[in-house]
């Protein structure tokens, strides 16, 4: 495998402070993760200093402030919570927030960080916070996921490829609002809430709360299950279930016949 150029390799430290740290403390840590020469670690030590590492705060900077307005209400919320405070300073994101798909990453790496946070003093909190992320990472995981197509239309309904089915321990896009809109967001009680999270034009994504039924019947649809079985199978009337999962299709929660 050829290593990569020093152009490249520069641009690496610049972007994850964990980097720029091995090549100073651990060079051949360094040199192994990112399958750099001898010389191109030593060409880059050279480089080090005050520059370098003003460079590398500012360049951290930059990516958390883009971080920061990608998952906004994860933010908002963890600026309120002294457990929170870490995930303020959190830089391992592992992508750039610049596409779907990288912004997806990067909400993958902060549920991660926030389950390794002390909830000890507010567990509830915490809880939320994960929450939280989870519903704002979901947006992402849609859009990337829009832009996949079916080589041929099922003939029994599923889901779209830019919709899924959520399920959190309270009305998280409740919270959502009110933890952006700054209000109080504690008295939201915990309620099982279900919803369909969908991707829309640009970067538009809606949102739905469903109610127990037609969670029920969404879970059921596989893509190999007739809506006649789907209506045998929860026993409700076939007539309506076949308008129910019409009205989905044309909404572009489901495709499929």
């Amino acid at each position: 495998m050829n290593a990569p150029g020093l152009q490249t390799l520069l641009a690496r430290v610049l972007a994850d402070p964990r980097s720029a740290r091995e090549l100073h403390e651990a060079p051949e840590v360094f040199a192994a993760r990112h399958g750099a020469t001898q010389e191109q670690v030593s060409e880059l030590a050279a480089l080090g200093g005050e520059g370098l590492d003003t460079a590398v705060m500012i360049t951290a900077a930059k990516r958390r402030r883009r971080v920061h307005n990608a998952f906004p209400a994860t933010f908002a919320l963890a600026e309120q919570l002294p457990a929170a405070q870490p995930l303020l300073h959190f830089t391992d994101f592992g992508e750039q927030p610049t596409s779907p798909e990288g912004s997806r990453e990067v909400g993958r790496r902060l549920q991660l960080a926030v389950r390794e946070l002390d909830d000890h003093d507010d567990p509830d909190g915490l809880a939320v916070l994960g929450e939280l992320v989870a519903f704002e990472t979901l947006w992402y995981e849609v859009r990337a996921a829009a832009q996949t197509t079916w080589g041929s239309t099922p003939g029994c309904p599923t889901l779209a490829p830019g919709a899924r089915l959520a399920a959190f321990s309270r009305p998280i896009a409740e919270v959502h609002r009110r933890v952006l809109a700054g209000s109080p967001w504690r008295d939201v009680g915990r309620a099982g809430t279900h919803y369909t999270v969908q991707a829309g034009e640009g970067t538009r994504i809606r949102v739905r709360r469903v109610p127990t039924a037609l969670w029920t019947l969404l879970t059921s649809c596989d893509g190999h299950t007739s809506a006649a079985r789907l209506a045998a199978l929860l026993e409700l009337p076939p007539q309506r279930v076949e308008r129910v999962l019409t009205d989905l299709v044309e909404q572009g929660v489901l495709i499929g016949n």
